[in-house]
C-alpha cells in the first residue's frame, strides 16, 4: 500500500471481520498514519516503513511484522497483540490491552535445528584435494587423503573416514569450518550454549579407534587439526571416541580430570544418534544418545573441556568440527545439525511443539492505569516475553494466563516476563491464575520482570509436614487426635492436630441485625449464625458455610446460597469471621448450620 497523494493520509483498517495485510504499508508521497477501528481483528505481517502514527481505537491489531516508525497508541476498548515489533513508543490508555503473542501457545513443527550437512549433494568417492568435491566445506586430514570418502548406502550418502591399516602416523579423517561456507554461522562463541546433533556408526568387525569433536583451532589444511595424523586428539576441546571391536565398542567422552568416560555401547552398522550440548561459558559439555527417531537421553553428567582445556580455550569460539580414525575401520557420520541452547529433540523427526512468543517495543512503553498487559506462561522456559528498548512505565494490570493444553507451572519455575532498558513498575494489580495446591506466586521480583512459583507455606501439605503424624494419619480427613475435629479443620483453626481439644470449634448462636448487614436484613427478626477463628489463606481448600432445615439437607443444592459472611476481627495470619443464614428463623421449626471444607482440584 502506497500513498500517491501528498500531505498526511490516514489508512483505516475497519469492520467487524478479520483481515490480513501481507504487503508493506509505505508513505509514498505522503506521511501515512494507520488507524484500526471496528470490532474485528487485522494483522500486519510485513516490515512496514510508513512514518506516521499507529492508533488502535477498537478491536485488535495483531503486529506479527512491524508497525511504522511513528508512535503507537492503543485507546479504550482497543487491543494490540502479536509477536512482532512496535518500532517506536507504545502507549496503552485506560481500558485498552496489550497481549504478547496470541491467547494460548501456537503449536508448530520444531524448526530449532538448522542443517549443517547431510552430504546428499556431493558425488560419491574420495572428496580429494582442495578444491574438492564438497566445495571445500570438508577437507581431508591430511589434505587430499583418499581416506575421507562420501559413501552411499541405500540411496543415503554420508561422510566416511578410516585410518591406515599399518605403519605409523595412521590417523586420517576430515574437518570442517563451522563459521563460513554455509547459510548460517554454526560456530559457538564464548559464553554461549549450543547443541550439535549428528548420527554416527562404526562398520566392520575389527577393532576401531575413532575420535570426533569440536576445536577452537581453525580448520586449516596446513596446521593441526587439519594436518595432524599423529595425535589429533590433542587439538580438540570437546572430544568423543568410539573404541573396540564389533562385540564391545563403546562411545566415550573425554573429561579433564576424569579421562575417557564410557557413555553408551555402540553396535556395528547401527546408526547412533548423538547430541553434544556445549556450554562455552562454563567450558563443559553434556552428551545424549538414542536410536531411530527417539529424542536424546542425557548421559547424566557434565564433562570438562579437554584435551584443550577450558583455560586453553579461554574466550575463543569453537569453530572447527573434525572426525578421525586410525585402524582402517571406517566410521561414518550423517545428518549434522545445530541448535542454539540445549535441545534434545530429534531433528530427524520434527515434533509439534508449543511456541512462546516475544513482542518487542523499540522505544518507551507506557501501560496506563486501567490498561492491561497479558502474557501466557506454562512451565520451564515456555512463556511469553516483552522486550522494551526504552523505559517501561507500568501503572496498569499485569495479567498472566495459562494455556489449558500445556503443563501448568510447577515449584521452582521462574518466568522472565519483561525486560526494559529502564523501568518504573507500579502495577495497580496482578491478575494471576490459580496454581496447584501447595504452590503460590512470588511477585517480589516483579519490578525486574520476574514472576516465580514457590511453595505456599500456608498450605495444608506444608503444615502437615511440620507435625510428627504417625504413618497414614496425616490426611486432611483423618482425625489424628480423635477429638472429633479432622486434621484439615485443625489446620484451618490453627490448633495442634495431635492434642485433643474442642475449644476451637465454631460457635453457633441466634443473631439480631441492624438491618444494614445484607439485602433484606430485618432488625425485628433473628438469624442463625456461626463464628470461628480461621486462617485467612486456605490454598488448595475451599471453605464455605451451609444452612438447611435438617442435617440431611445440608448438602442439597442451594444450601450455601443464602449465606452472608463478614470479618469481625483481623488477627494477622488468622481472622475471626462470622457467617449468617439470611433467612430468619421465625416461622421455622428447626435450623442447622455448619462449615464445610473440600480440597480444590489442581488446575
Amino acid at each position: 500500500l502506497r500513498a500517491d497523494a501528498t500531505g498526511t493520509r490516514n489508512y483505516m483498517l475497519q469492520g467487524n471481520g478479520d483481515g490480513l495485510v501481507t504487503g508493506r504499508i509505505e508513505n509514498g508521497n505522503a506521511t501515512v498514519n494507520l488507524l484500526k477501528s471496528g470490532t474485528g481483528s487485522w494483522e500486519l505481517a510485513a516490515t512496514n516503513p510508513y512514518t506516521g502514527t499507529t492508533t488502535v481505537s477498537q478491536g485488535t491489531l495483531v503486529v506479527n511484522g512491524t508497525t511504522g516508525t511513528g508512535a503507537t497508541t492503543v485507546t479504550n476498548s482497543g487491543t494490540l497483540a502479536g509477536r512482532g515489533t512496535v518500532r517506536n513508543s507504545l502507549t496503552a490508555q485506560s481500558g485498552s490491552k496489550v497481549r504478547v503473542g496470541s491467547r494460548g501457545f501456537t503449536v508448530s513443527t520444531d524448526t530449532s535445528f538448522s542443517l549443517i550437512d547431510n552430504f546428499q549433494t556431493y558425488p560419491t568417492g574420495a572428496i580429494g584435494a582442495t578444491p574438492n568435491t564438497t566445495g571445500n566445506l570438508w577437507t581431508g586430514v591430511h589434505n587430499g587423503t583418499a581416506n575421507a570418502v562420501i559413501s552411499a548406502v541405500d540411496d543415503n550418502r554420508s561422510l566416511s573416514v578410516s585410518g591406515l591399516t599399518s605403519g605409523t602416523d595412521r590417523w586420517r579423517g576430515a574437518i570442517t569450518n563451522l563459521q563460513t561456507g554455509r547459510p548460517t554461522d554454526v560456530s559457538l562463541p564464548h559464553g554461549q550454549t549450543g547443541t550439535y546433533f549428528f548420527r554416527i556408526r562404526r562398520t566392520g568387525t575389527a577393532n576401531t579407534d575413532v575420535i570426533f569433536g569440536l576445536s577452537d583451532k581453525a580448520a586449516s589444511t596446513t596446521a593441526a587439526p587439519g594436518n595432524d595424523t599423529t595425535s589429533p586428539w590433542d587439538e580438540y576441546a570437546i572430544m568423543l571416541s568410539i573404541l573396540g571391536d564389533s562385540t564391545n565398542s563403546m562411545l566415550r567422552a573425554f573429561s579433564t580430570g576424569g579421562g575417557d568416560v564410557n557413555v553408551a555401547p555402540v553396535s556395528t552398522v547401527q546408526w547412533l544418534n548423538l547430541w553434544i550440548v556445549v556450554d562455552n561459558g562454563t567450558k563443559t559439555f553434556r552428551v545424549a544418545t538414542s536410536t531411530g527417531n527417539s529424542p536424546g537421553n542425557d548421559s547424566g553428567r557434565a564433562y570438562e573441556f579437554g584435551r584443550r582445556t577450558g583455560t586453553t580455550v579461554g574466550s575463543n569460539p569453537l569453530v572447527t568440527f573434525g572426525i578421525h580414525e586410525q585402524f582402517g575401520v571406517a566410521a561414518q557420520m550423517d545428518d549434522f545439525h545445530f541448535s542454539k541452547g540445549t535441545n534434545l529433540a530429534n531433528p530427524l523427526d520434527p515434533q509439534l511443539l508449543p511456541r512462546a512468543e516475544t513482542l518487542t517495543v523499540q522505544n518507551n512503553f507506557t501501560l496506563s492505569s486501567g490498561a492491561a498487559l497479558e502474557l501466557d506462561v506454562s512451565t520451564g522456559a515456555l512463556h511469553d516475553r516483552l522486550v522494551i528498548g526504552g523505559q517501561f512505565q507500568a501503572n496498569g494490570t499485569l495479567r498472566v494466563t495459562l494455556d489449558a493444553a500445556q503443563p501448568a507451572p510447577v515449584q521452582g519455575d521462574s518466568f522472565d516476563l519483561f525486560d526494559a532498558a529502564t523501568s518504573s513498575i507500579s502495577f495497580s494489580s496482578l491478575d494471576l491464575p490459580a496454581l496447584a495446591p501447595g504452590l503460590m506466586w512470588d511477585s517480589t521480583a516483579i519490578a525486574t520482570g520476574v514472576l516465580s512459583v514457590v511453595q505456599d507455606t500456608a498450605s495444608y501439605s506444608t503444615w502437615a509436614g511440620g507435625h510428627p503424624f504417625a504413618p497414614g494419619t496425616s490426611g486432611p480427613s483423618y482425625d489424628a487426635d480423635a477429638d472429633g475435629i479432622p486434621n484439615a479443620f485443625e489446620w484451618l483453626f490453627g490448633t495442634d492436630p495431635l492434642v485433643s481439644g474442642t475449644s476451637s470449634l465454631p460457635r453457633g448462636a441466634l443473631h439480631s441485625v441492624t438491618g444494614s448487614e445484607f439485602a433484606g436484613a430485618d432488625s425485628t427478626k433473628h438469624y442463625l449464625g456461626i463464628t470461628a477463628r480461621i486462617r485467612k489463606s486456605t490454598p488448595g481448600m475451599n471453605l464455605f458455610a451451609q444452612a438447611a432445615s435438617s442435617p440431611g439437607l445440608l448438602d442439597a443444592a442451594g444450601s450455601s446460597d443464602s449465606i452472608f459472611s463478614r470479618v469481625l476481627q483481623d488477627l494477622g495470619e488468622f481472622e475471626e469471621r462470622e457467617w449468617i443464614h439470611t433467612i430468619p428463623v421465625e416461622g421455622t421449626a428447626t435450623g442447622f448450620m455448619r462449615l464445610k471444607m473440600i480440597e480444590t482440584p489442581a488446575p
